[in-house]
């Protein structure tokens, strides 16, 4: 007659669910921080193409003679670069971008000779934090500063 031995090959449900629940755990992990990495290259890249076609608009406002601006609508979350009364681009705000209440401008104009057309502030709230775009008065600088770009 055989002997009947206990056999081992088998996990206990406790076991399984122990492990179960720390590879969960550690899954978790790099998809939590691959989704703020993704946020913060899309914001970046944001700003980058914003601050391009701000450059855009003054490099074509001085070849083509005319008024050119970039236009902020805080309702419908976009900017567009346009050229007199012609819409040239839209741009849409990512979801993490908004401009904030204490904004003093929402336009920046580029006269025909490069120059801005009035000065003030742009405040965006990115994540939770504040970035100015100040655009000063003559030879079209705008400076602008932020904790996390």
């Amino acid at each position: 007659m055989r002997k009947q031995v206990k056999s081992e090959l088998g996990f206990t449900l406790l076991e399984v669910l122990v492990t179960l629940t720390i590879i969960s755990a550690l899954l978790v992990i790099p998809i939590r921080m691959s989704a703020e990495i993704s946020h913060e290259m899309m914001e970046r890249q944001f700003f980058n193409q914003l601050h391009h076609d701000i450059f855009q608009a003054q490099a074509l406002a001085i070849s083509s003679r005319q008024v050119v601006s970039v236009k902020l609508s805080r309702a419908n979350r976009y900017y567009a670069l346009m050229a007199g009364t012609k819409e040239i681009k839209r741009v849409p705000f990512p979801r993490t971008i908004d401009i904030s209440y204490k904004a003093t401008l929402f336009e920046i104009s580029f006269l025909s000779n490069g120059n801005v057309g009035q000065f003030g502030n742009i405040l965006f709230t990115v994540s939770g934090k504040e970035m100015d775009f100040k655009v000063h008065i003559g030879k079209g600088r705008i400076a602008y500063e932020y904790e996390g770009l």
